[in-house]
């Protein structure tokens, strides 16, 4: 899987890549989607690319130290 930044809602890992769009298996919460989400033969490798992209840009609370 690409290099993604931990979900922006709740800092899970646990992603899934769902070619055109990421999705957050904890908290349920997707990126931007590409290709109006529809991972067709119409879907390609830049679809793919500018979903992790816009998945990474996503705004996060920076890290809290303790």
């Amino acid at each position: 899987m690409a290099d993604l930044k931990p979900c922006p809602n709740c800092k899970s890992t646990d992603l899934a890549d769902c070619y055109v769009y990421i999705k957050c298996r904890t908290c349920k919460m997707t990126g931007p989607q590409m290709n109006d989400g529809n991972n067709d033969s119409h879907a390609d490798y830049l679809d793919h690319e500018n979903a992790v992209n816009a998945w990474n840009k996503l705004p996060r609370r920076p890290i809290r130290k303790r």
